[in-house]
C-alpha cells in the first residue's frame, strides 16, 4: 500500500470516528501528494472523502471541506501548473486555529496583528495615526 493510500485510509477512519478536523488534515495531505504525482485515482478518492466530510460537517469544517473538493476537482480537470492559487488553504488552520490576520506598521514596517491599535515594536498608534513614543 502506498503512503497516499495509507493516509487516505487513515482519513476515512478519522471520518468514521467523527474526527472531522483530523480527517480534513489527512485528506488534504494525501490529496496534495496524489495531485503532485498526477495520481488521478487517488485524487478522486480525495474528492469522495471531502464530500463525505462536507456532508457531516457544519461551519468552518464544512467550508474547508468545500475548498478541498473544489481544489481537487480542479486538479483533475487542469494540468498541475495551471491550478488556481486562490484555492489553496492553510493546513495550520487545523493545527491550532485559524491563521491570524496581520498588517504592516507604516512607521517601522514590522508585521503585527491586524487588531493591534499600537505597534509593539515602535509604539505607532493606529487609532490616532501618530507615534506614542516620547
Amino acid at each position: 500500500m502506498t503512503r497516499v493510500a495509507e493516509t487516505l485510509q487513515k482519513a476515512q477512519e478519522a471520518l468514521d470516528r467523527g474526527r472531522l478536523n483530523q480527517a480534513l488534515r489527512l485528506t488534504w495531505e494525501a490529496g496534495l501528494e496524489a495531485s503532485s504525482d498526477n495520481d488521478r485515482a487517488r485524487v478522486g478518492q480525495t474528492i469522495e472523502i471531502g464530500e463525505s466530510i462536507r456532508a457531516r460537517a457544519t461551519g468552518k469544517q464544512e467550508e474547508e471541506a468545500g475548498k478541498l473538493v473544489t481544489y481537487f476537482s480542479h486538479a483533475l480537470a487542469e494540468p498541475k501548473e495551471r491550478r488556481p492559487n486562490w484555492l489553496l488553504f492553510d493546513l495550520n488552520a487545523f493545527r491550532g486555529g485559524p491563521p491570524e490576520l496581520t498588517k504592516v506598521c507604516p512607521d517601522c514596517a514590522e508585521t503585527i496583528k491586524a487588531a493591534a491599535r499600537v505597534c509593539r515594536f515602535c509604539g505607532y498608534r493606529f487609532d490616532l495615526g501618530r507615534s506614542a513614543g516620547p
